[in-house]
């Protein structure tokens, strides 16, 4: 059965996970306790503000660069009071964390925003929780991760002197974190989802997206506690200017304002197909063989493999009503999955910080929301899409016709097995492996587009189709040429593993995948769509019928 998430789930382990970070961000271990080659950790430095800086805000903006032999994958911030801690061999000892990011009433540090690649620049926006009518000392501390597991926890530090004794003047601090500015969606209630704190209480939140206001919830389910809100909103076609007014109990307000945009087809492309083209590739597999003319109906396809950011707003959104507390479209949906392995940081071959698993599925790590969906089942993927403007998953044959699309009028297929053209999947046209080393981001240039302007058709993630897998489905098919919109049915025809109806196919490889994996005609499939299918290197992108 599906493992149930629910918000009531959600907040036990938030504040579990907040508790072990407020200890401490890093994983217990040494400074050279990395893989054999690079033992030492990334260095860092701040570059404002200043050691012994002073400020009367109840934030601080925090930014600085850092540099390792490999890939940095991490760089955190977070405040101490300054003095002695009972604990020297810790920075920052727990009872000392003063300043960070404030969620539910409990303090973290603050993942930094990587601002260039490989965190060459970042920045990190620190709140002062706790210190509201005070004047005290901090140390700022930051910390580095590398993709080898070796960490910094005090890779770079300055002292700031903050000084709150004056009354609160200030309007909460606002961070709006589903939709993101521009984002386009199909579907017409939304979900708006963010976070606010101030020195003294959060009296409400009005998020109106023009077309009247709706006061924002807890989304914890604590009355009265809006450091996590959600507010479901209606929009209209085109686009939405959807504003967010968080006050305190001063009465000090805070305004942001975002564009939404309502469009069921924004980043899609209509494929014509007036003829037949050959599916299957002679020379290949046997799964692959033979070769058969099918003939498709007109059909739109997504240009980009479905991001975060899209998919968080059919996680918020959407419970499941037969069973309490979870979605129709889980960030987990397999027993055997744990936390650990839902976030990976883009740029890293596994999550270094479980403690804060949990945290980043309300907070996606940052830039995350840019990079496709992972660990999701086939089965929440036809949810999203058909959530996100009536859409779906496409067939096996839509998509192997879009991959091995050419040049011409209707850019119809020219037998190609690399989506960018030519019969041969290297590093220097798909992300696989031995190549970038991680998953890219969904609109990422480096390779670009095909002819019809869809990217990461071959390599990055491997994508989810509507068919379940039969080995010799080709051979059935091969005698009803050319055959008109193939779809295998399971109920009717799979053969898959002895009779097994669990087989599902997914289609293009990922970076973790041969050349040969991500060629546009090799057949891949799972045998348990709940969990073998549940891993890093899985994905999926909507289609819908044509007009």
């Amino acid at each position: 059965m599906r493992r149930a998430q629910g918000k009531v789930f959600l907040g036990l382990g938030l504040a579990v996970g907040l508790l072990g970070l407020s200890a401490c961000f890093f994983l217990p271990g040494t400074e050279d306790g990395g893989a054999t080659g690079d033992l030492r950790a990334p260095v860092a430095t701040i570059t404002a503000p200043a050691d012994g800086f002073a400020t009367d805000q109840t934030t601080l903006l925090v930014t600085g660069t850092a540099s390792d032999l490999n890939t940095v994958t991490s760089v955190v911030v977070f405040g101490c009071r300054d003095g002695d801690t009972p604990d020297r061999s810790d920075p920052c000892y727990p009872q000392m964390i003063g300043a960070g990011m404030v969620v539910g009433g409990q303090l973290q540090a603050v993942p930094a925003d990587n601002l260039t690649g490989d965190f060459d620049t970042w920045q990190a926006r620190l709140i002062f929780p706790d210190v509201c009518g005070q004047s005290i000392p901090f140390a700022i501390r930051v910390g580095t991760m590398d993709d080898r597991g070796n960490f910094n926890k005090d890779a770079a530090h300055i002292l700031v002197n903050l000084d709150l004794a004056g009354p609160d003047v200030v309007g909460p601090e606002l961070t709006i974190i589903a939709p993101r500015d521009g984002q386009a969606t199909g579907a017409m209630t939304i979900p708006v989802v963010g976070k606010a704190w101030d020195c003294g209480t959060v009296a409400s939140v009005i998020v109106d997206p023009g077309t009247g206001p709706v006061a924002a919830e807890s989304y914890s389910g604590i009355p009265g506690d809006l450091d996590i809100w959600l507010a479901h909103v209606d929009l209209t076609p085109g686009v939405n200017v959807v504003t967010v007014t968080a006050t305190d109990d001063q009465g000090n307000p805070t305004v942001q304002a975002l564009n939404v945009t309502l469009d069921a087809l924004a980043d899609m492309v209509l494929i014509t197909t007036p003829t037949p083209f050959e599916m299957g590739y002679d020379s290949g597999s046997d799964p692959e063989q033979p070769q058969h003319l099918v003939l498709l109906s007109d059909y739109y396809l997504d240009l980009y493999e479905t991001s975060f950011a899209d998919y968080l707003l059919c996680y918020y959104i959407l419970d499941d009503p037969a069973n309490a507390g979870s979605h129709y479209c889980p960030l987990v949906g397999s027993e055997d999955v744990v936390f650990e392995d839902v976030l990976i940081p883009a740029g890293s071959p596994k999550n270094p910080f479980p403690d804060d698993i949990v945290d980043t599925l309300v907070y996606p790590l940052p830039g995350r929301e840019k990079y496709p969906v992972q660990n999701i089942d086939k089965f929440s993927a036809e949810w999203f899409c058909n959530w996100n403007g009536g859409k779906r998953l496409s067939t096996e044959a839509e998509w192997e016709r879009a991959a091995r699309a050419g040049a011409g009028a209707n850019n119809e297929p020219d037998g190609r097995l690399n989506p960018l053209g030519g019969n041969t999947v290297d590093c220097a046209t798909a992300n696989v492996l031995g190549c970038i080393g991680h998953v890219l981001a969904v609109n990422d240039p480096i390779y670009g587009a095909n002819p019809l302007g869809v990217y990461h058709l071959a390599g990055n993630m491997m994508e989810w189709v509507q068919d379940f897998y039969q080995d010799d489905y080709y051979s059935v098919l091969k005698p009803l040429e050319p055959v008109p919109d193939p779809l295998m049915d399971v109920e009717a025809n799979s053969t898959c593993l002895n009779g097994s109806w669990d087989c599902i196919v997914n289609r293009g490889g990922s970076y973790t995948s041969s050349a040969q994996v991500a060629r546009s005609t090799f057949r891949n499939y799972y045998d348990d769509p709940w969990q073998i299918g549940m891993d890093y290197m899985i994905g999926f992108r909507c289609a819908a019928d044509g007009p």
